[in-house]
């Protein structure tokens, strides 16, 4: 792969990541701190933020696929077996928070 594609991809990723969590957390302070705004009118903007949620979700995993293809090609072996063992973990991790905050978001947006 070439690399401004590997940057662009590696940018992309994380770009999203951190929409994911705005969006995220836009949901929760309507949920929480905007009690005086119309019913209607919160739930259409959750569902707004509950879609770039779900649309910046898809785009974390397919960049993050192309990420470790790239990376899986080219490492020194011991670099690489300690971070597959932490990549593993982070990404147990942030799978866990990923559903977890998805399905928040879900529960406030469409309950």
């Amino acid at each position: 792969m070439k690399a401004w594609l590997i940057s662009i991809n590696n940018f992309v990723h994380d770009l999203f990541t951190g929409l994911w969590c705005s969006a995220l957390l836009t949901i929760y302070l309507l949920e929480r701190k905007a009690p005086h705004t119309s019913a209607e009118t919160m739930k259409d903007l959750m569902k707004f933020f509950f879609l770039l949620g779900i649309v910046s979700l898809l785009v974390v995993v397919i960049t993050g696929v192309f990420r470790s293809v790239y990376y899986r090609d080219g490492e020194n072996k011991t670099v690489a077996a300690v971070k597959k063992r932490a990549l593993i973990v982070k990404h147990i991790l942030l799978g866990t928070l990923f559903l977890a905050g998805t399905y928040l978001a879900y529960s406030y947006t469409f309950n």
